[in-house]
């Protein structure tokens, strides 16, 4: 048995997942199959572990094989989950664990088993992937590296799936945010233009005045609709990053510069370079978008620190307010994608953000570290 608090968390992981008791999937029914071809092997399940009972997403192999739901005291898969390693069964016919098993002594009869543990995005074991037959056997080596990395496989489509899943409510929140910050300038924009055109109103500081408000409204419809269109593609997960490394700290300089007076408050602290590798562009939206969330609402000094802690780059950001509209929304879909965290505090003591970026990146295969 696993202990209470590992339990606890690794039952969280697979309640987060939202898979348990779904439709049948061509992305796992492909694994399982592949799993049964290549190990030879009758059967193939993918299985979850729940509370009280084991239950197949995927399967592979006659009618009578299969087995989609057990209770846990009867699963074979829950032994993987312990030791957090593949577990070999040869003959369970001879395994005090499994000998009165039901699932052994009668329908569908197993006598081999081989799993391979299957994990949540936090690492946590939430089932296996498993082979099963009726006549007791070995693996060989080979097969059991196969099998691992089938395993592995199962892990990268379950956390691409809830990737997906969290980019697709990262995007339906973008767009209320988005659709509600728009319409701020364009009303003030709308009203200021009506008082420009107003005939009885000959006063030229006051046409002044309007022509400076429509000025700046413009210049910030113009920034909402940049930040929206950058971050409606950073927010889909299909389009793909170009990762280069880069100077963060150059980079936020750069955007404060870029932001003018609208930064004059922000006081950077530190002049370390911090290189990282990532989407350059994408990143430097992110840094923008939360400097104008925490700039905007009302003055005062914005405090912005780049350092590097390990293998991760921190951006902090101490302001009078947190980061709360179209850039916090934009930084957390850019973060996601790079397989980083975004951290928003509120409260009397602290405001602000901590955005955090691997250093070396997503992923640097084909570039210099």
């Amino acid at each position: 048995m696993l202990p209470d608090q590992s339990e606890a968390r690794r039952l969280l992981a697979l309640d987060d997942l939202e898979i348990l008791d779904t439709a049948p999937e061509e992305r796992f029914d492909r694994i399982t199959r592949m799993a049964a071809q290549v190990l030879d092997a009758p059967n193939a399940m993918i299985t979850l572990v729940d509370r009280d009972r084991q239950w197949a997403k995927s399967f592979a192999g006659p009618p009578e094989g299969r087995v989609p739901e057990v209770p846990r005291k009867q699963s074979f898969c829950r032994f993987t989950l312990v030791d957090d390693r593949p577990l070999v069964v040869p003959d369970a016919r001879v395994d005090e664990r499994f000998a009165d098993n039901p699932l052994v002594t009668g329908p569908p009869g197993i006598v081999f088993y081989a799993g391979a543990p299957i994990h949540a995005r936090d690492g946590s074991p939430v089932g296996a992937l498993c082979v099963t037959d009726s006549t007791p056997r070995e693996l060989t080596p080979e097969q059991r590296e196969v099998l691992e990395q089938l395993a592995h496989w199962v892990d990268l489509e379950l956390g691409m799936q809830r990737e997906r899943e969290e980019l697709a409510r990262m995007q339906r929140r973008f767009v209320g945010i988005a659709s509600h910050e728009l319409r701020t300038p364009l009303t003030t924009l709308k009203g200021q233009v009506e008082e420009l055109l107003d005939p009885l109103d000959d006063d030229e500081e006051h046409r002044r005045e309007a022509t400076e408000a429509i000025d700046r409204s413009t210049a910030r419809l113009v920034d909402l609709v940049e930040d929206v269109l950058l971050g409606s593609r950073a927010e889909t997960a299909d389009t793909a990053l170009a990762p280069e490394q880069f100077n963060l700290t150059e980079l936020v300089r750069d955007v404060l510069h870029e932001l003018g007076e609208r930064a004059e408050g922000v006081v950077q602290h530190g002049d370390e370079p911090v290189r990282i590798v990532a989407d350059r562009r994408r990143v430097r939206t992110a840094v923008r978008g939360l400097l104008r969330d925490v700039l905007e609402p009302r003055g005062g000094t914005v405090a912005l620190t780049v350092r590097r802690e390990a293998d991760t780059a921190l951006l902090v950001l101490e302001a009078p307010v947190a980061p709360a509209g179209v850039g916090l929304a934009i930084a957390r879909a850019v973060v996601v994608l790079h397989k980083g965290r975004l951290d928003v505090r509120h409260g009397p003591q602290s405001c602000g953000a901590t955005l955090a970026l691997p250093v070396a990146g997503p992923s640097t295969d084909d570039l210099d570290s």
